[in-house]
């Protein structure tokens, strides 16, 4: 009995190895390497494109108590192009950085001032930034939030009955934003930002006649640009 309940197993054993044996074989998993370890880190250079809109908020106002007279908004848009620059440290995953750019546009609005009656024009075509960024990398990608500082150079014109008068200004007020990045390879990356800038205001005397009047201004911005960038890494 011991003897036929052996053989009856050795043969199901041989039956299975056969019926194994006659599978196709398994594909082999294709092989994708780990990203370096050294992705976001050291200094990059690059630059970036993209569109923003600006706005400007005109308050006409009794300079000795700030009574606000009169108020008014209008708005532009602009493409944006330029060049930028940073270096990343890197802790685990964490990733500390600072990061600057310039960027070239050709935005204009136009607003009028009904109680003072007069128009006026704003041109912006050089703004830069200089920020710090905090950003958490998960294998290639980098997602980080950002904010410093937005500087940016608007001229604006005045234009009465009576005469006309023009003002070279340069803003500086904070920006804040997010962004993702992708490293395609070692030092290659591409990526996406969306920054807002501004909330300060400024007065400006426009009227020397009556220099109890005075205009004050509020400048903001929303800009989205898509970057790319080198990594001088290892």
């Amino acid at each position: 009995m011991k003897t036929a309940l052996l053989a009856c197993a050795a043969g199901l054993l041989c039956v299975g190895a056969a019926s194994a044996a006659d599978l196709p074989p398994r594909a082999a998993s294709p092989y994708i390497p780990p990203p370096p370890a050294f992705l976001f880190e050291g200094f990059y250079a690059g630059g970036q494109i993209g569109a923003a809109g600006f706005g400007d908020r005109a308050q006409s106002q009794f300079a000795p108590n700030n009574a606000v007279l009169n108020q008014s908004t209008s708005h532009g848009g602009s493409l944006i192009g330029g060049v930028r620059a940073g270096y990343d440290w890197r802790y685990g995953p964490l990733v500390l950085g600072l990061v600057g750019d310039i960027s070239g546009a050709s935005a204009t609005n136009n607003n009028t001032d009904a109680f003072f009656g007069y128009g006026v024009k704003n041109t912006f075509d050089v703004q830069g930034s200089f920020r710090g960024r905090l950003g958490f990398n998960y294998e290639r990608a980098l997602f980080y939030v950002t904010g410093g500082l937005s500087v940016a150079h608007v001229r604006r014109d005045y234009q009465a009955p009576l005469g006309s008068q023009s003002y070279q200004l340069v803003y500086v007020d904070p920006t804040l934003g997010a962004g993702v990045e992708y490293a395609l390879d070692s030092h290659w990356r591409v990526g996406l930002e969306y920054r807002v800038s501004g909330g300060r205001s400024h007065a400006e005397a426009v009227n020397f006649a009556q220099p109890a009047l005075q205009t004050r201004h509020q400048f903001g911005e929303g800009a989205a640009t898509a970057t790319v960038s080198y990594g001088f890494g290892k």
